[in-house]
């Protein structure tokens, strides 16, 4: 009686308390998007919440509650405004200092390759999807006179985030997909033990303007050290490629059927403002490190289809003509060739490496592909 009568509470505060919304976050339960009537009240239900000003590790949040500079709707004269989109990979916060994530890097590639300056929004936000990405971009990006869109999507996890349906079910999965009381209680648990400390601080700041650079080790981080243990790191690692490249149930092709229509009504969206759109598809770790992949096998007892998602997503991408870059060819060639690891140790997200052979990739298929004016 005591959980029932704790369940109905939050059902009813979540309603009227946006924060409490966040709290109750999931990024696997359908949320009424289309309802949010503001930006803010979007960032306030979203599972990192709205702290404008907060200190990152690396990065003041800006006024508008976005780790980027701050930025004014109208660009000034002769800039290249680029806007991306995207989860944690966009908003990083994981010991990565902000100039060297891959938006950063594409923003130096493109100025070099056209002579203009490069202003990079980044509208990125941790644990959402292309739902969510969606009316952020309704509701925030289309205002801003945007010359180029990127929507960074994750494969191992944006079929998932936000579906109709959860790929994988278990007994936590199901739990927390009915009840409020959950997924706060997880929600608390996964702040605790770090997983949501890597999206961000928590405190506020007296200034009026947000967007500045930060002292990584003001945060706390240490780019060598795991975010996560060994065996948190793996069971992450088995969810992600048991949903995405696992024995399939027929959700799977529903899922990337939902995916494929969300992702080409963004990129409609953009089109139809005046921006040209590009898609960045985001391997799993997994997908690109076949040792890892052999040791999930191993570990779940499955066998692993580990190019089911590209493989399902690029030909729809091709026949809508949709701009799209897939990293994991380049990826897999790039660790099979060994260097500096592309992903952080027991973390899933990039490294300084892999952000760099990202931002550079990208930016060379901008240009070859025209998708900004280089003068040439």
């Amino acid at each position: 009686m005591a959980f029932l009568a704790a369940e109905a509470g939050l059902r009813a505060a979540r309603v009227l308390v946006p924060r409490i919304h966040g709290l109750t976050y999931s990024p696997t339960v359908r949320t009424a998007y289309e309802e949010v009537g503001s930006t803010r009240e979007l960032l306030e239900g979203s599972y990192f919440g709205y702290q404008p000003l907060a200190e990152t590790p690396g990065l003041r949040l800006s006024s508008r509650g976005f780790r980027t500079p701050e930025y004014r709707e109208e660009k000034a004269p002769g800039t290249l405004r680029v806007v991306v989109l995207g989860d944690s990979f966009a908003f990083g916060a994981n010991g990565v200092p902000y100039e060297a994530l891959w938006h950063q890097v594409l923003g130096r590639e493109l100025g070099a390759a056209t002579g203009r300056p490069v202003e990079v929004i980044n509208l990125g936000m941790p644990a959402v999807g292309p739902r969510f990405e969606l009316r952020l971009w309704e509701l925030e990006g289309r205002r801003l006179d945007a010359d180029l869109v990127v929507l960074g999507f994750f494969v191992g996890n944006d079929l998932t985030d936000e579906g109709d349906e959860p790929l994988a079910s278990t007994f936590e999965g199901d739990l927390a997909q009915r009840s409020v009381l959950v997924r706060l209680v997880r929600n608390a648990l996964r702040r605790r033990t770090g997983l949501a400390e890597a999206a961000g601080g928590t405190g506020g700041a007296a200034a009026a303007e947000g967007g500045e650079v930060l002292p990584l080790d003001a945060g706390g981080f240490d780019p060598g050290a795991p975010l996560l243990t060994e065996e948190a790191w793996l069971d992450m690692e088995e969810g992600r490629l048991l949903a995405i490249a696992g024995p399939d149930t027929g959700r799977f092709r529903r899922l990337v059927a939902g995916a494929n229509l969300l992702l080409e009504r963004i990129a409609r969206q953009v089109e139809a403002s005046g921006a040209r759109f590009v898609l960045l598809l985001i391997p799993d770790e997994g997908q690109v490190d076949r040792a890892l992949a052999r040791r999930i096998a191993e570990r779940s007892g499955f066998a692993l289809d580990l190019d089911r998602p590209q493989r399902s997503l690029l030909p729809w991408l091709a026949d809508r003509r949709i701009p799209h870059l897939d990293l994991l060819p380049l990826f897999r060639r790039r660790h099979e060739a060994g260097g500096p690891p592309l992903y952080r140790f027991q973390d899933t997200h990039w490294s300084v490496a892999g952000n760099r052979l990202a931002g550079q990739a990208l930016a060379e298929y901008v240009v070859e592909e025209e998708l900004v004016e280089t003068g040439r």
